[in-house]
């Protein structure tokens, strides 16, 4: 994912996978479930663990640059 681009996968699939997480389950326990599911990747493959390690890791950079935008937004503001 490049800055600017929007998210491939819809909201509910990154909410799920962020929630999955939240609750303990694995990386592979996620993917093995979305797979029964028939729940498509970004680009229609199936899902592995490092789909959705990849998954986690842009959730983590969208947190931190909102945080950092909002912070900087915050304190740097003209006027």
């Amino acid at each position: 994912m490049r800055a600017g681009q929007p998210p491939i996968l819809p909201a509910a699939i990154r909410a799920r996978i962020a929630a999955d997480a939240a609750a303990g389950m694995t990386l592979q326990a996620i993917a093995d479930a979305l797979d029964t599911e028939a729940v498509p990747t970004a680009r229609g493959g199936r899902w592995y663990s490092s789909t959705v390690a990849a998954e986690r890791f842009i959730q983590t950079l969208t947190a931190e640059w909102t945080y950092a935008a909002t912070y900087r937004d915050h304190w740097y503001r003209p006027g």
